[in-house]
């Protein structure tokens, strides 16, 4: 379990319900769009270029923080599922949240890369999910979930059935209140 406090561009975090097409096109490999090229597609993402610890990151040690453990918040949810070409989106405006420091986070949305979008030692994972939080001033805090093949997950199931399939495509409640972000989260 993982915290990034300066997302990039490909990850969806702005929080918003993103549509496709009112972003510059990038990816996770290549020359013209990759992660390399991702502060030079547009200026809001200059931070990709300039920032020290940008998506995608090899975590290559374990290091303390200092900080206290993050305190979740978590309730059940309606949610509003999104494809926005580049992941699938659920929009959790629930009063869910974490506690950094005795700093309160609102979680906005969630959303998965596959595979994952950081590795641990240079190895990726087959998923991760990422908790979009956002707090009163507008900053930003993601948790990050790697996630791994094993036994089913009741609330992956939950979600993975109701999951739009074209670009654009909008399931408005489609997982009503037996979404529980929480079952998410790493034992």
């Amino acid at each position: 379990l993982g915290m990034l406090f300066a997302p990039a561009p490909g990850g969806g975090h702005g929080g918003g319900a993103a549509q496709a097409g009112t972003a510059p096109h990038w990816t996770y490999a290549g020359d013209q769009d990759g992660p390399q090229q991702w502060g030079r597609l547009d200026p809001a993402f200059a931070t990709c270029a300039g920032g020290h610890s940008q998506s995608p990151i090899d975590v290559a040690g374990v290091q303390d923080s200092g900080l206290p453990p993050i305190v979740f918040d978590y309730r059940k949810a309606t949610v509003d599922d999104v494809n926005n070409g580049h992941t699938v989106q659920f929009a959790l405006a629930n009063g869910s949240g974490i506690t950094v420091a005795g700093h309160r986070f609102e979680l906005l949305q969630a959303h998965f890369h596959e595979p994952s979008e950081h590795t641990i030692g240079g190895k990726a994972y087959p998923a991760e999910l990422h908790f979009v939080h956002r707090d009163a001033g507008g900053a930003l805090a993601v948790v990050g979930v790697l996630i791994a093949e094993g036994a089913p997950n009741p609330v992956l199931s939950t979600l993975w059935a109701h999951l739009p399939a074209t670009v654009g495509e909008k399931i408005n409640g489609g997982n009503s209140s037996a979404f529980d972000p929480a079952g998410l989260l790493p034992t």
